[in-house]
């Protein structure tokens, strides 16, 4: 395909773009919270931190994988990540 035939995406409304910035802000707060936990009882790892490490990874990775899906317009699998 040359660059005659690549369709220009439209851009997104203003709630769907307000609503990915609300996703990096959560993110963000994520993050923080995280960085909270990991540095409780002097920085100390258990085992259950490694688990709620696993999740917060999963969870940011999804809502990233989320936002690129819905900036690119790809509705079928933007919907079907939101069920898992």
């Amino acid at each position: 395909m040359d660059e005659t035939d690549k369709e220009e995406l439209k851009p997104q409304s203003e709630a769907v773009i307000r609503a990915l910035d609300q996703s990096d802000s959560l993110h963000d707060d994520a993050l923080q919270l995280w960085l909270r936990m990991s540095n409780a009882d002097g920085g100390a790892l258990f085992p259950v931190d490694l688990f709620a490490s696993g999740a917060l990874k999963r969870s940011l990775s999804q809502a990233n994988a989320l936002r690129l899906l819905v900036e690119s317009w790809n509705m079928l699998s933007a919907r079907s990540l939101l069920r898992l």
